[in-house]
């Protein structure tokens, strides 16, 4: 694995149609991105693999078969270093959609809307790595909380709490859910419908920061509990909102497969937890990592 800092403004394009790749790259690197463009999927592989800490992003966007797109998410999915990347399935082939693994953290975006694009790649930003946190002098922690209040935090915060845990990378990003999820939907009450209005509008992060400054809930702040158990690390997650119904969304569906957002639960529930348990209104979830 490469030694070099992560850039988080550094992205892979993959597109056939030089024509719209072209107006795409124009488009992102207006809004700050720095992009790397091929036309081959091996390729693009191949300078995943080679330094994968690199890339903040991956945009798949209508190119060739789909079982061989298939096969390339696939192995994105089974090599750790590239566990987290953001995927961008730029198409409108249903049957690759439902191809995508469980694993692969992606988004849709309609092709040639670079728009579009942009909007899923702000609302799911590559997850730092856990393995630079001093995880052999967190393992001495056998409870502890802590209380925090917005998206950075909570990004720092998951960092920690994962480094306490067996696995840590495998850990982080489900904490990392709850936690982005305890913020959104529960202290600032944001609903699934309009995360997914503001995603496509691109107003999702000033509509966060807004409700953050709002009297109604800048006081608010998310309890995260950790008890280390004998057999097991145990993570309570607990904010101030009216809770929801979790059920819906304990299982990706196809129905919200071309939604921007909205597999965060199930995929944390799948990947990086032995049980997840939402108690009570829906505003307190217990996660169980087992030795």
């Amino acid at each position: 694995m490469s030694d070099t800092t992560p850039d988080p403004s550094c992205l892979l394009l993959i597109d056939e149609n030089q024509g719209r790749r072209d107006a795409t790259e124009r488009h992102l690197s207006r809004t700050g991105w720095d992009l790397q463009c091929v036309q081959s999927l091996e390729l693009a592989k191949r300078m995943l693999v080679a330094d994968p800490e690199r890339w903040a992003g991956l945009v798949l966007q209508s190119v060739g078969c789909v079982d061989t797109v298939a096969r390339l998410l696939r192995e994105i999915a089974a090599h750790p270093p590239l566990h987290g990347l953001p995927v961008v399935v730029s198409t409108d082939s249903e049957a690759l959609v439902q191809q995508i693994p469980a694993e692969v953290r992606f988004a849709w975006a309609a092709p040639g809307d670079a728009a579009a694009i942009q909007a899923a790649l702000r609302a799911y930003p590559r997850r730092q790595s856990a393995a630079s946190v001093q995880s052999s002098t967190l393992q001495l922690l056998q409870s502890g909380c802590f209380y925090l209040r917005n998206l950075d935090e909570a990004r720092r915060v998951a960092t920690l709490v994962a480094a306490v845990c067996p696995d840590p990378t495998k850990a982080l990003h489900g904490v990392n859910e709850l936690l982005i999820n305890a913020i959104e939907h529960g202290n600032l009450g944001i609903s699934y419908q309009q995360k997914g209005e503001l995603i496509r509008d691109g107003g999702w992060e000033d509509e966060v920061e807004r409700r953050l400054e709002d009297p109604a809930h800048r006081d608010k702040r998310v309890k995260v509990a950790v008890e280390q158990e004998p057999s097991a690390v145990v993570i309570t997650i607990t904010d101030q909102g009216q809770g929801f119904d979790w059920r819906p969304f304990m299982e990706i569906s196809t129905k919200r497969m071309r939604d921007a957002h909205g597999r965060g639960i199930a995929l944390a529930a799948a990947l990086s937890f032995d049980a997840v348990e939402y108690r009570g209104c829906g505003n307190q979830v217990v996660a169980r990592i087992n030795r």
